[in-house]
């Protein structure tokens, strides 16, 4: 038997809220490389990482 996860309760808007940004498979930015040096420091830790999911994978900006 397979266990398949229920979809979150706003899945869908919030993948056409992703979509609309159209960032995902876009070349690196400063400003986000800058975000999760930020985020890594603030955190101290070695790396930070910016990721997005959209229905089928998981896509990292940063």
């Amino acid at each position: 038997m397979k266990w398949v996860e229920p979809l979150p309760e706003r899945e869908a808007e919030r993948l056409a809220a992703l979509r609309a940004l159209k960032i995902l498979d876009t070349p690196p930015e400063p400003e986000f490389d800058d975000l999760v040096a930020v985020a890594a420091r603030a955190c101290a830790a070695p790396i930070a990482i910016l990721s997005l999911s959209d229905a089928d994978r998981q896509w990292f900006k940063a």
